[in-house]
């Protein structure tokens, strides 16, 4: 009698806590991200604003029996609607496109909600044909003073590593040369489509500035530079693809007046192959 009793009052707190909660599946069509393959679990996760959901961490979807498809059944705590926000993640780190969806939760609810995963293609690299290992082309570099008079200078060892700076839209620049040594990093910003870049040289070259990248993947540059050239004047580079293994570098100084000194250096650059 007393066991019947304790099942009655275990079915009854059971009863009692299934009702103080509202169950939500959330069914997502992952046929549209490129990875999805019937054979391999891709990470999706949930994230939202309403607990047990949060916007840090994953509550993770599992495949389901059909195919394509991945779920997860999140318990909300009943009581007064609430309006929940939420976006999908795929490994983590890749979030859908467009704005958080939105659910309003009414007091007692038990559904299946149906969703297609919004997926964004990452954005190429406009950098991506500068990524490898350079040197100056038969080792010569071209400088002068005036317009009238450049000088052929040889510059053996010239090394430039190019490398992809952990984001899609970056590109930094290493270089070791007997008369340069420092970096460069190259960054753009799809809203504005321009290209930033900050770089280091010397114990004072401190380089700014923004330019622009073409579709060919042609830069373009205005940089100011502090601790080494005259104030009020800038310089113009340009890196233009000779063949996808050589580019050239010009840069043109001016002054306050936008006005060209003279003043100009640049040189052509090779890729260093595999096994040279």
């Amino acid at each position: 009698m007393r066991c019947s009793k304790l099942l009655l009052l275990m079915l009854f707190l059971c009863t009692a806590i299934a009702s103080a909660q509202r169950v939500i599946t959330f069914r997502l069509n992952v046929q549209e991200i490129p990875s999805f393959s019937q054979d391999n679990v891709l990470s999706i996760g949930l994230r939202g604003n309403v607990a047990p959901l949060t916007w840090v961490l994953d509550t993770p979807l599992n495949p389901s029996k059909e195919p394509g498809i991945y779920e997860v059944s999140v318990p909300f705590e009943a009581g007064k609607p609430l309006e929940l926000y939420f976006k999908f993640v795929l490994n983590q780190v890749e979030w859908e496109g467009g704005d958080a969806r939105f659910l309003k939760l009414s007091e007692v609810e038990q559904e299946s909600k149906p969703y297609h995963f919004r997926y964004v293609k990452p954005m190429e690299n406009p950098f991506e044909s500068y990524v490898g290992e350079w040197t100056l082309k038969d080792d010569l570099w071209f400088s002068g003073e005036t317009e009238s008079k450049i000088d052929t200078l040889y510059l053996p060892n010239h090394h430039t590593i190019c490398t992809v700076n952990n984001t899609p839209s970056s590109l930094q620049w290493g270089v070791e040369a007997p008369s340069a040594r420092g970096h460069a990093l190259w960054t753009y910003n799809p809203s504005t489509e321009k290209v930033v870049m900050q770089s280091s040289f010397y114990p004072h070259r401190i380089g700014l500035g923004e330019g622009t990248v073409d579709a060919q993947g042609n830069v373009f540059l205005t940089i100011c530079f502090t601790g080494s050239e005259p104030q009020g004047t800038y310089r113009k580079y340009s890196y233009q693809w000779l063949d996808e293994d050589t580019y050239e570098l010009k840069s043109y100084q001016y002054d306050a007046n936008d006005q060209l000194t003279g003043n100009f250096y640049g040189g052509i650059f090779t890729r260093i192959k595999q096994g040279r």
